[in-house]
């Protein structure tokens, strides 16, 4: 029922607790480890609350917290890969913090339909590209576009990846950082929740084809940024 971790756990297995189910509550002293195995915890529908994603760990193994019931979920910047079907099933998850640059499996996030607040933090600075393979249905923020979704992209971030935001109609608010160079095509394609002043976009060098398009929400005054010297289609 419940398992109390030692703070100096450095190392957790494939399979270790797999479909333990009869866990409960939230995981505690993980910050020290350096490896979690694949099907860590798969299937601990009673493990809730928050999960960070231990400093040491760079890659994120398949099925490490699958069918759990956490709230919340912050990948920190190190983090570079991402196998499959990590978080799959976490249908109570509601907010997360991500790197903008790390692009997910095709499965990590099936089933998360209870996002309501994404944070990007800056990671390389550049946001993956989401076009090929209409990647960006598989996005969890895309998974739970029926909700209203709040969106922070942390100061530091330089790019927006093309499609990454691509008919999220559940976006309603998005803070853009200062450092905002880039914004790739069809980045908030026909995201018609959006509300509100587009901000900090006065030091874009590159606005995208169909970057805005569909977004009836947006308001007030747009001015084109000094670097842009053509304009884009159904910008």
């Amino acid at each position: 029922q419940i398992v109390k971790l030692p703070s100096t756990l450095t190392s957790i297995g494939n399979e270790a607790f797999y479909n333990c189910s009869g866990m409960k509550g939230e995981l505690n002293s993980i910050e020290n480890l350096t490896y979690l195995g694949q099907y860590a915890f798969c299937g601990c529908s009673g493990i809730t609350g928050t999960i960070k994603i231990p400093n040491a760990i760079t890659e994120l193994n398949s099925n490490i917290f699958n069918g759990t019931s956490i709230e919340k979920l912050i990948i920190h910047d190190n983090v570079t890969t991402s196998r499959d079907v990590e978080f799959k099933g976490c249908k109570n998850l509601k907010e997360l913090t991500i790197p903008i640059s790390l692009s997910m499996s095709t499965n990590s996030f099936a089933g998360c339909t209870g996002i309501t607040k994404v944070t990007f933090t800056k990671g390389t600075g550049e946001g993956a590209d989401y076009t090929n393979g209409s990647k960006y249905q598989y996005t969890p923020w895309y998974i739970s576009k029926t909700n209203t979704i709040n969106v922070t992209l942390e100061e530091g971030i330089t790019k927006i990846g093309s499609s990454m935001f691509y008919d999220c109609t559940g976006l309603q608010m998005v803070k853009l950082p200062s450092t905002l160079t880039s914004i790739g095509n069809n980045a908030f394609y026909n995201c018609s929740g959006m509300k509100g002043e587009l901000n900090s976009i006065e030091n874009l060098t590159y606005l995208g084809e169909y970057a805005f398009y569909g977004c009836s929400g947006i308001t007030g005054t747009i001015k084109i940024p000094n670097a842009i010297t053509e304009l884009n289609s159904n910008i």
